[in-house]
């Protein structure tokens, strides 16, 4: 597992008294469709972070997993790329 994954933790609870922790990784969707969508559309981190009024560090850390854009910054980068935020955050499969 790499340092920057993130771990969604379980927890089930039996009559018995016995907690079973389960453990699953979870995929960073909004990050890699904005990389690939940036990439689709030929643009450098430096280009799509100068349109989106945002430093291009704050760019690599979404698309790397490390931070998650706020909710108005989804919205905006949506619109930049003509997609609906269920695209954006991998609830419907980008075209």
């Amino acid at each position: 597992m790499k340092k920057h994954d993130k771990i969604n933790i379980y927890c089930v609870f039996f009559k018995t008294g016995s907690i079973l922790l389960a453990m699953k990784k979870e995929e960073n969707a909004v990050g890699e469709n904005i990389r690939r969508l940036r990439m689709r559309n030929q643009l450098k981190q430096a280009d799509l972070a100068q349109k989106l009024n945002i430093s291009r560090q704050s760019l690599s850390a979404y698309e790397r997993g490390i931070t998650l854009p706020d909710i108005y910054l989804l919205i905006e980068i949506a619109d930049f790329f003509r997609i609906s935020l269920d695209e954006l955050t991998g609830r419907i499969t980008i075209h």
